[in-house]
């Protein structure tokens, strides 16, 4: 595997850190210059690019591109939309950073991120995973009080990372 240098990433394809947008400098096979760069991967939603044979993605792209430095960890989608590559939408996250940054379940039928309902006592309980346990911040009378009281919480043990919706 021939490991892609900053120069020939420039030398091949702009990025328009405003849109996301990768497109070809170059004239190759079926490539004009100015087409679009690469597409959408279907089963996993990110943007792909293939250069010189190998398949990249492209928020790894947009991040070399811009920095000239390949990432250490993971580049996070902020808006968890795999295919927005805008540059204000990624940052460099590590495994914890990007598990934070989830949105609620699919399975959650209250509506809301870190709350469930408890049935037997008829409430609506907030709970928030941090630090390697699932820590317990109350039960209340209806799934806004619990949700606020998430997002405080998600807050103050996540950050920047921490999603509630």
């Amino acid at each position: 595997m021939k490991i892609l240098t900053h120069s020939r990433l420039l030398e091949l394809i702009s990025y328009d850190p405003e849109t996301g947008e990768f497109r070809w400098k170059v004239h190759k096979r079926s490539v004009r210059p100015g087409s679009i760069a690469g597409g959408s991967n279907i089963a996993q939603g990110y943007w792909q690019i293939r250069i010189d044979g190998e398949l990249y993605r492209g928020h790894v792209l947009a991040w070399f591109y811009q920095t000239g430095e390949w990432p250490l960890h993971e580049i996070d989608h902020k808006d968890n939309i795999r295919s927005n590559n805008r540059w204000l939408n990624l940052r460099p996250a590590n495994d914890k950073q990007q598990a934070r940054n989830v949105r609620k379940h699919r399975d959650n039928t209250v509506g809301y991120k870190g709350v469930s309902f408890d049935k037997r006592r008829n409430c609506y309980n907030a709970r928030i995973w941090s630090k390697g346990r699932n820590r317990w911040l109350g039960s209340f009378d209806n799934p806004k009080d619990a949700h606020a009281v998430y997002a405080r919480a998600s807050k103050e043990y996540h950050g920047e990372y921490g999603r509630i919706d």
